[in-house]
């Protein structure tokens, strides 16, 4: 007879990635997450903060339906738009 007794394991809760940190929308505030509108038959596509749902970007989406791909193009569209330097 074995008196060893086996600790359970212990649960490794799942790693969440990291979240992004957008570019401030026109608005002044920063957005925690974008909208994102896509029509099923057109190939450009457009994204708003999640702060006021004004200010929005387009960017090509191409022929893909993949939503990682289109949110992923959909952030850098945001982060990369021009936003003024004065106030």
């Amino acid at each position: 007879m074995n008196d060893q007794t086996q600790a359970p394991a212990p649960n490794a809760a799942p790693e969440t990635p990291p979240q992004h940190v957008y570019a401030p929308c026109p608005c002044g505030q920063v957005p925690e997450s974008l909208l994102i509108e896509v029509a099923q038959d057109n190939k450009v596509a457009r994204a708003a903060g999640n702060c006021c749902a004004t200010w929005y970007v387009e960017f090509l989406r191409g022929n893909t339906v993949d939503q990682q791909v289109i949110t992923d193009r959909a952030t850098k569209a945001w982060d990369a738009a021009p936003r003024s330097t004065t106030p």
